[in-house]
């Protein structure tokens, strides 16, 4: 008698033990799931921060050459037409 409530037991033990292994299974995919997607979310914001970086830098190259076209042009010196032009090509070469 006391040797079936055992082997009873034991199974019982044996199924409890199983089902907790599955839990642990589907737990640790979760897991490597929620990894995955964190990974590529996250080097998408990296790409979307260079990305918006390198246009910050042409939009402000672009406002410089604005300015430095609009000097030339708006500049009413007594300066020579070829020496103003020289002028403003020497100070968008220095960019």
């Amino acid at each position: 008698m006391k040797l079936d409530e055992l082997s009873a037991r034991k199974t019982a033990l044996q199924a409890e033990l199983q089902k907790i292994q599955w839990e642990e299974k589907k737990c640790n995919t979760l897991r490597q799931n929620i990894d995955i997607v964190l990974k590529i979310y996250s080097e998408r914001y990296k790409q979307t921060e260079t990305f918006i970086r390198r246009n910050e830098m042409i939009l402000h190259s672009t406002q410089i050459l604005h300015i430095r076209f609009k000097e030339f042009y708006s500049d009413s010196s007594t300066e020579t037409d070829s020496a103003r032009r020289l002028n403003a090509l020497s100070k968008i070469s220095s960019l």
